[in-house]
């Protein structure tokens, strides 16, 4: 037993190092999960669509669209979409890591019954991609939003990818969201350009 545990974590100390080569900031990304609101209470359906375009070997392009559905009963659907546009910066700060910075702009939407309020807002945060092999990855992130009328939020997210080859990976994500209590889980599949 102790020597497959020591075969283990001599893996694990050098999978980083088997990345071979650095990380995709071009893709296309389609999601789709669960969106839980306040600890249960409340759960929904998340569709997520999101686009990253790299511009040279250190800045990105970034949006996205999060769409949720929750059913309200004999109010109907309540639908809370936030969509963010934005500007991002990575470099490898080791074997298979790289940190990225990023800035959006964010509007959150909600539409219940014909019914509907948004706000704009601007959403700082940053993260880590971290390349266990050639065809695993994880990545952890933080950032704080700041809108215009609904006041301040922030969100840790964590997530792992599988690569399908060289065009395609599977991914698992989960966002954690302080102010209302949200927690959104999304299996997605990206597609790299």
């Amino acid at each position: 037993m102790r020597s497959l545990l020591r075969v283990a974590f001599s893996v694990v100390l050098f999978l980083p190092a088997a990345q071979a080569q650095g990380f995709s900031y071009t893709y296309l990304e389609a999601g789709l999960g669960t969106h839980d609101v306040d600890g249960g209470g409340d759960s929904g359906d998340v569709l997520g669509l999101g686009v990253s375009v790299a511009l040279g070997d250190a800045l990105f392009l970034t949006a996205s669209s999060d769409t949720s559905t929750f059913d309200m009963g004999i109010s109907g659907d309540l639908d809370v979409a936030r969509t963010g546009v934005g500007l991002g910066f990575h470099t490898a700060i080791g074997d298979g890591t790289d940190l990225f910075l990023k800035a959006e702009l964010i509007n959150l939407e909600f539409d219940l019954g014909g019914l509907s309020a948004d706000d704009d807002g601007l959403s700082l945060g940053g993260g880590l991609r971290i390349g266990f092999s050639d065809s695993i990855e994880l990545n952890v992130g933080y950032a704080q939003v700041e809108y215009d009328d609904f006041g301040s939020d922030s969100v840790v997210d964590a997530g792992a990818r599988w690569s399908l080859g060289d065009s395609f990976s599977l991914g698992l994500a989960a966002e954690f969201w302080d102010e209302d209590e949200e927690d959104i889980i999304m299996g997605s599949l990206r597609w790299y350009l």
